[in-house]
């Protein structure tokens, strides 16, 4: 479970707290009313977008866990911007210009990753980590902790990634082929438009944005 506030007063429904799993939150109070917010704005309960932000809830493993202190992000975030381009070597002009940003790739679906993954320099293809449905518990608990731990440079995940805590290691949001309808996410609540959950991330975050 997850204690949001301790407070003096005993509540006749509440559970007694019988273990600190680990000394260090998972998550920030910052992130944590994001999530609130966002529960209100789709009309679903702030457990289940809490849920999408955690990693696998193994209690054994993440009481063993190194987890760094939470980072408050300051940086002011400039206007959006946008990128057309016809060709794989436009594509990878377009990514050079943000050789010096740690990117956050979301694309439509699992079939785009390897698309994008080309235009990149070699360089981001070798530290290049991968979020998609793919992914065992193993690795995506590996993964969501390089996240939170500000120790993931390069990214490429389809729309699901969003809801992570993703201004711990990033601080550009890249959108890929926005134009697909596939960005709309039809088959789970919340039903969300990638863009827009992305630009709440931006607004609240500080990050920088932009669209291809």
């Amino acid at each position: 479970g997850i204690v949001e506030r301790v407070e003096n007063k005993i509540g006749k429904d509440l559970k007694p707290v019988q273990e600190i799993v680990n000394l260090t939150p998972l998550l920030g109070s910052d992130y944590l009313d994001f999530l609130g917010k966002m529960a209100k704005f789709y009309g679903v309960s702030a457990a289940s977008t809490i849920k999408s932000a955690l990693p696998p809830l193994q209690p054994n493993k993440i009481h063993n866990e190194e987890i760094k202190d939470w980072k408050i992000k300051i940086q002011t975030s400039g206007p959006a911007e946008y990128s057309w381009y016809h060709s794989l070597t436009e594509q990878q002009a377009a990514y050079s210009r943000y050789e010096a940003d740690r990117l956050i790739i979301i694309v439509p679906q699992k079939s785009d990753i390897s698309k994008v993954l080309s235009a990149l320099s070699v360089a981001r293809q070798t530290e290049c980590k991968i979020w998609s449905s793919d992914l065992s518990i193993k690795e995506e608990r590996e993964l969501w902790f390089m996240i939170r731990n500000g120790e993931c440079k390069t990214m490429i995940a389809t729309r699901g990634a969003l809801w992570l805590p993703l201004h711990q290691s990033f601080d550009r949001i890249v959108i890929e082929f926005e134009h697909d309808q596939n960005h709309k996410h039809w088959d789970q609540s919340p039903r969300f438009t990638t863009k827009d959950l992305a630009k709440m991330q931006v607004r609240n975050f500080n990050l920088a944005y932009s669209e291809m």
